[in-house]
């Protein structure tokens, strides 16, 4: 049962791209953006990303080292790393090589950079055209450019119809788009991602959609969830899996109900981790990405 519960845990992507389709071309919104402005505004991307995901790399490689020097571990994998593959995480262009991730949830990343290019060069005429036809026919556009055969199938383009919805959403609540221009773009969209990614994460991303457009909760909890969102997303594997890994030596789980114990346990050191992680390392570049002006 726990295992069935939890295996519906990866459509979390989904929720997030399509968050980021609304919040990034948001930060925009009502700015008078032009393409003058896309090295400020990729510079306040860069600041808020990435070293508070340059620091998790740090400690996926500091855990690796302990796990090869305490466990006597035979393969180090810290030894395995060539400067080429660092600096190839270092740029988040891991898709387009044949090296693998250090830290294995920059893959995410990667498509959130990719998206911010697309978002920074072409803003005006997918958002600022005032017409839901430029708006359909780019989102589309895009997501058939994953087609290419020279792309590799993890790019940005083969999500783009996920991201789109989030993106639609931001129209409707900015009343850019009508009510029926709005559901014709979701059926569009929808329609999209369950081709090319699969039902479920087309329907997680309908539902995330219309979450975003039509409910609204005002929780202390879930604010503080979202506050440590993004230091939990890089750091929540490795305490999670050091956790698991002490728990289960120390008390192995017999039944059902100490390996729920067990999780639930891995989850509060995680949060309780995010939060220390978010006020040492990544509220610093948070403040210091809204000093910088677009």
């Amino acid at each position: 049962m726990l295992k069935h519960s939890f295996a519906w845990g990866y459509l979390g992507v989904e929720i997030f791209f399509v968050i980021s389709g609304f919040v990034i071309p948001y930060s925009l919104w009502g700015k008078d953006y032009r393409i003058s402005g896309f090295n400020a505004f990729m510079r306040k991307r860069v600041v808020r990303i990435c070293p508070p995901a340059y620091a998790s790399i740090l400690l996926v490689m500091l855990e690796w080292y302990l796990i090869s020097y305490f466990l006597h571990h035979p393969s180090n994998r810290l030894l395995s790393i060539t400067p080429t593959q660092f600096l190839e995480n270092i740029f988040f262009i891991i898709p387009f090589t044949h090296n693998s991730w250090i830290n294995g949830v920059f893959w995410t990343l990667s498509l959130e950079f990719q998206f911010y290019l697309v978002v920074g060069l072409f803003y005006r005429q997918i958002f600022a055209a005032n017409s839901v036809w430029h708006f359909l026919s780019w989102s589309i556009a895009l997501s058939l450019l994953q087609y290419l055969p020279f792309l590799p199938k993890e790019t940005f383009f083969h999500f783009s119809s996920i991201f789109s919805l989030g993106a639609a959403t931001l129209l409707y609540k900015q009343r850019t788009i009508t009510g029926r221009q709005y559901v014709l773009a979701l059926v569009v969209f929808t329609g999209l991602c369950g081709f090319q990614m699969g039902i479920w994460p087309a329907l997680t991303g309908l539902i995330t959609a219309l979450t975003i457009a039509f409910v609204k909760i005002n929780h202390p909890i879930l604010s503080w969830l979202g506050k440590i969102s993004y230091s939990l997303y890089l750091t929540h594997f490795l305490v999670g899996a050091a956790a698991e890994y002490l728990l289960t030596h120390i008390w192995p789980p017999t039944t059902p109900l100490q390996v729920g114990g067990e999780i639930g346990l891995c989850v509060l050191l995680a949060l309780f981790s995010a939060y220390i992680y978010f006020l040492c390392v990544e509220k610093p570049f948070l403040r210091l990405s809204h000093l910088l002006k677009l």
